[in-house]
């Protein structure tokens, strides 16, 4: 998008020290009522440069909730560089991170508060990570959210949301709605949650064949623990959810394959979730567990596009997307 002149909104630490990002709970969409309103609100007021504007923030660690109506489709927030924390409103926005470990909740208001004000859940979000360690959530309405560099944490909560990782390895936690997830480039964990959900492949994403695995569950799991070589997903719903080839890829261009892995540490591969970001309390132990699983495969190459959690290769449903 080419723009004309661009603005730059200062942003403040909130005065009240009592501001505590850790009552944002990105697997909900949801941020503590008296944390979210201790947040400084970003309006539109220094922007009047018809559709090609932006609404900037700084280039320091920037907090911002952002005014109902500040920024649209024709209208995005960036963030910039430094560890930014974003909140969006119930419109349907586009947020870009840019720079810096960013966390972004795209709706940052519950059914209450939608109830309250008499407003309709968000048509659906844009929310790009950009670069850094970004924890990204679309909260309601269908989003697209966007990792792209860094180890990324992206959570869709309601709707039907698209999630793309980018590159490196990401967490993907689409929990309501039929979701459709991407893990693109890295070693990504996936989570459909509730719904059907499509998972996609490409072989642009696959990694190189390697012997992981084993016929038998091992005796002894942790000298026997091997590193998750390829994106995982820890819970896929037979009869639901469905397997999507994309870039060319079909069936028959397939080899599935069952291997009994181990995971470690397995709280991190939990059917449930991940571990939750916020959790402090984790213990140092480092714990395993055995598990079935169906390797999906590059029949020409060997390549291993995508290892399944718990489930026999003849529950999976495959899909070709066009």
């Amino acid at each position: 998008m080419r723009i004309a002149q661009q603005y730059i909104v200062p942003i403040t630490q909130p005065t009240n020290p009592q501001f505590d990002e850790t009552q944002a709970n990105p697997n909900t969409g949801t941020i503590d009522s008296f944390s979210l309103s201790l947040l400084p609100v970003v309006t539109d007021s220094l922007i009047n440069n018809g559709t090609n504007s932006q609404l900037l923030l700084t280039n320091s660690n920037d907090l911002a909730k952002i005014a109902l109506g500040a920024i649209g489709e024709n209208k995005p927030l960036l963030a910039l560089a430094g560890d930014d924390f974003v909140v969006g409103t119930i419109l349907p926005e586009p947020i870009y991170g840019n720079a810096g470990n960013d966390t972004i909740f795209g709706s940052g208001l519950s059914q209450t508060n939608f109830e309250l004000e008499g407003q309709s859940p968000a048509l659906g979000d844009f929310l790009s990570g950009g670069k850094g360690n970004d924890v990204i959530s679309g909260g309601r309405g269908d989003d697209t959210i966007w990792g792209e560099r860094g180890s990324d944490s992206l959570f869709g909560n309601e709707g039907a949301d698209t999630f793309r990782g980018g590159k490196d390895d990401d967490i993907l936690v689409g929990n309501g709605g039929r979701d459709v997830l991407v893990g693109e480039q890295g070693i990504d964990r996936l989570w459909g949650g509730e719904n059907a959900d499509i998972f996609v492949f490409r072989t642009e994403d696959a990694v190189p064949a390697s012997n992981y695995g084993y016929e038998q569950p091992p005796t002894d799991p942790i000298t026997a623990y091997q590193s998750v070589p390829a994106d995982i997903i820890l819970d896929y719903a037979p009869g639901e959810d469905v397997i999507g080839l994309a870039g060319g890829l079909s069936f028959t261009d397939l080899i599935m394959y069952e291997k009994y892995i181990v995971l470690g540490d397995q709280r991190d591969y939990h059917a449930n979730g991940p571990f939750p970001l916020t959790q402090t309390n984790r213990t140092a132990d480092f714990q395993v567990e055995t598990s079935l699983a169906t390797i999906i495969t590059e029949g020409s190459t060997g390549n291993i596009l995508a290892i399944v959690k718990g489930v026999a290769s003849n529950l999976i449903s495959i899909s070709t997307i066009v």
